[in-house]
């Protein structure tokens, strides 16, 4: 038998075979790939655990697959261990009060992307990359992916944007959710993923994105490289994605907290509306069809379980107002006044002091304390509108207060830079914080005059109506 071109690859964990069996069911008595004369769906299936080789877990899947009839289904059905350690292999939904790691909240999802990238994707022309709360509504949806493929001979990345009911910021409204077609057979794309991709990501999770997760890059790095005072490394980055991320009706994706059944009215007419649609990625879709895959462990027992190696400091956000830019470490003022406001959380058991400079006279840093467990500027925007909207507010067309808010400030930015936005988030944190520090071009923060913080709002300002760019540094003073 010829080798196949393409694969569906799905990632789990070993306490998902419970939700793979019955998705398993599902494809079988449901919804199966191959319908009518295709006996194959010339498609190999990849199931990817996360963690080491493990006998006994390949045992239990290898049989839960045999048990569901679908292996007569694919060209080939194969079981692959990402070799992701227990240290790295996390995923944390709510890390404040967690200490900062070295490679983010989301490392597990994280690592096992890129894996597969790397070791399985250069075996195929495309992979499909579905992950379990990703559904097929649709029969013969083997055919449908191969067809898909062939369509974008030119594409990387093939897939959804999200177009349910939440509210997302202006740097992630265009990015691709991560269930999708990724053409890793492209010599082209290997080389961005070793490139930009893996590099860029390290860079921001050490620079105020600690919480990005791997599908969320190619759409911040686009938005980030807007503007007139862009690093030019980062806008030749940015160039060599344009026009390689593409969406199609394929795949849809309604996975916002704010999703629910009410919103859709029925399956059927979900699929009406939706023609050309075989697939769907939402958990609230998984409930209504009885398949509910299992809830993340809280952030806890991560802890305990997997010991994160923590850090000394973490950035974790950093953004620019009107007359700036920021990408990680690297930075542009461009204009007397505008602003830059870095949020570090330190671990004060090991560090005594910290300083952060830029070697530039011209910035003036100012430190405030901050505490990651109070209430953000747009967390209180939220709370005022959902207590408003409690009261029965509403406008026209059945929009609530609270969605036409955030319509309302999404309009505020631009649609690629969070220009407005920046500087209403930088109003909102200079009204809180005690001052504790500043200077030119440099600041160095007492330990001990954080109090019972766990870290500071650094707010970097121009004095200078001139263009003034370079390299923000950290150094720590550990304790003894």
């Amino acid at each position: 038998m010829a080798e196949t071109k393409n694969a569906v690859v799905v990632p789990i964990i070993a306490s998902d075979f419970a939700t793979v069996e019955k998705v398993l069911k599902f494809w079988r008595d449901r919804n199966p790939p191959v319908t009518g004369g295709d006996s194959v769906a010339a498609l190999d299936l990849v199931y990817v655990l996360s963690g080491p080789e493990n006998p006994a877990e390949r045992g239990e899947l290898e049989g839960i697959i045999d048990e569901s009839g679908v292996r007569s289904m694919f060209a080939e059905v194969r079981v692959h261990f990402a070799g992701i350690p227990e240290s790295s292999d996390y995923y944390i939904r709510d890390p404040r009060g967690l200490p900062p790691t070295d490679e983010g909240f989301i490392a597990g999802p994280n690592r096992v992307f890129f894996e597969i990238a790397s070791s399985i994707g250069p075996r195929y022309d495309w992979c499909f990359l579905m992950e379990l709360d990703c559904l097929p509504l649709r029969a013969g949806w083997g055919s449908a992916v191969r067809n898909e493929m062939e369509r974008h001979s030119d594409a990387w990345v093939v897939g959804s944007r999200y177009h349910g009911w939440s509210w997302l910021g202006p740097e992630l409204e265009q990015h691709l959710n991560g269930n999708a077609l990724y053409r890793f057979g492209d010599k082209s794309f290997q080389a961005f993923l070793k490139e930009v991709w893996g590099p860029g990501m390290k860079t921001l999770l050490a620079w105020g994105y600690p919480g990005l997760a791997f599908d969320c890059f190619p759409s911040i790095l686009s938005a980030l490289a807007m503007g007139p005072m862009v690093s030019g490394s980062v806008r030749e980055a940015a160039a060599r994605g344009y026009g390689k991320f593409v969406e199609t009706a394929l795949l849809l994706n309604l996975s916002g907290g704010d999703d629910k059944r009410s919103k859709y009215g029925s399956l059927d007419s979900l699929l009406h509306t939706n023609a050309q649609t075989y697939f769907f990625h939402a958990t609230w879709l998984m409930e209504e069809l009885g398949i509910v895959k299992p809830e993340l462990p809280e952030p806890a027992q991560v802890e305990k379980k997997v010991r994160l190696s923590t850090l000394d400091y973490s950035v974790k956000s950093a953004f620019a107002g009107k007359g700036a830019w920021v990408f990680g470490d690297l930075f542009a003022f461009r204009a007397k006044e505008s602003a830059i406001v870095m949020q570090i959380i330190v671990d004060k058991s090991k560090v005594q002091a910290i300083s952060v400079g830029c070697g530039e006279k011209e910035l003036h840093f100012t430190a405030k304390r901050w505490s990651e467990k109070r209430t953000g500027g747009f967390g209180f925007v939220k709370f005022f509108a959902s207590v408003l909207s409690i009261f029965g507010l509403r406008k026209r067309h059945g929009v609530s207060l609270r969605e036409s808010l955030a319509s309302w400030l999404l309009r505020l930015s631009s649609a690629s830079r969070t220009d407005v936005i920046g500087a209403i988030r930088i109003w909102m944190r200079e009204l809180r914080g005690r001052k504790i520090a500043s200077g030119q071009g440099l600041i160095n923060v007492s330990m001990d005059r954080l109090g019972k913080a766990n870290g500071m709002t650094l707010v970097i300002q121009s004095k200078s109506e001139e263009l003034v760019e370079g390299r923000v540094w950290i150094d720590v003073e550990k304790r003894h």
